[in-house]
């Protein structure tokens, strides 16, 4: 028998879950509450079934997938057990980062499995292309031992993905990890780009890839060993002329820019690139913290 999903909620995550289900051989089943966000889950992902109905999504799933904002969770779980008196044998999980299976109780109380899981990725938009940056993709499981976490791990394994478990009190640590990481790398290239364009470079993205991509993997490698530039070099007057130009010509961008060479200034000091020495010529020559 064909196994069933069901998607509540349609966005990036929603339909590259859908297609990447449906590919494997899933029937899937897709529901919004906006029309127009199930009229493009349609389009998107042509293998899966769109409902005009919450329940009727559900209905003949075993596993259903809530892929709505943090907020949504608690209302949204309120109305699927409401939906049906009887979950066993079903598993409900949220693809929230921060947020633990506390949201999902209401389910658990009808007898479904119930977890937490979180795909380490980025997803641009792309339905075809979102769905396979999830082969080999990490995900966060959070989820009882037991029959709800086997499920989780399952699922995620039949993605092609990679789950490790994060406990429900860390959960907001774990998900702090990632947007300091990934979301944080977005505003500072998309700010390094920025103040490129403004020295005249015709291909500020192009400029700056090879030298990123080098800085990503070395830091993934090597952490702040890889750390290159004025901070590890303990140049204060590259450093002050860099604040000079920022609050000449790009003061939006300084805050930023001040925060991170102090982070990193602590970072060097710490791992003996620099002196004390170095490090307080280096703080000094930093705008005052407000």
């Amino acid at each position: 028998m064909q196994e069933a999903f069901a998607i509540i909620g349609t966005g990036r995550l929603g339909r590259a879950l859908a297609s990447a289900l449906a590919t494997s051989g899933a029937r899937v089943t897709g529901w919004n509450r906006s029309a127009a966000r199930r009229d493009r889950f349609g389009e998107a992902v042509p293998g899966a079934t769109v409902s005009a109905s919450m329940a009727r999504a559900v209905e003949g799933a075993g596993t259903v997938l809530l892929t709505v904002s943090d907020d949504a969770l608690p209302l949204l779980a309120d109305e699927l057990a409401a939906a049906r008196e009887d979950w066993n044998g079903r598993l409900v999980a949220h693809c929230s980062g921060r947020t633990g299976i506390e949201p999902l109780e209401p389910l658990a109380a009808r007898g479904a499995d119930i977890a937490a899981l979180h795909p380490v990725m980025a997803f641009a938009g792309q339905t075809d292309a979102d769905a396979a940056r999830l082969q080999n993709a990490s995900w966060a499981v959070t989820a009882p031992a037991g029959s709800a976490r086997d499920h989780g791990f399952a699922l995620v394994r039949r993605l092609g993905g990679h789950p490790f478990a994060v406990g429900a009190d860390v959960r907001a640590l774990y998900h702090a990890a990632l947007t300091h990481a990934i979301n944080h790398l977005v505003t500072i290239t998309a700010q390094g780009t920025d103040l490129l364009s403004r020295t005249g470079a015709p291909d500020p993205a192009a400029v700056l890839r090879p030298a990123m991509e080098a800085a990503l993997a070395n830091a993934l490698a090597r952490g702040t060993a890889a750390a290159t530039g004025p901070v590890v070099r303990g140049d204060a007057g590259t450093i002050a002329a860099h604040v000079a130009a920022l609050e000449a010509t790009a003061s939006d961008v300084l805050d930023a820019y001040v925060a991170m060479t102090r982070a990193g200034i602590d970072a060097a000091l710490a791992a003996g690139r620099i002196d004390e020495e170095q490090a307080g010529q280096l703080r000094q020559v930093l705008p005052p913290r407000g």
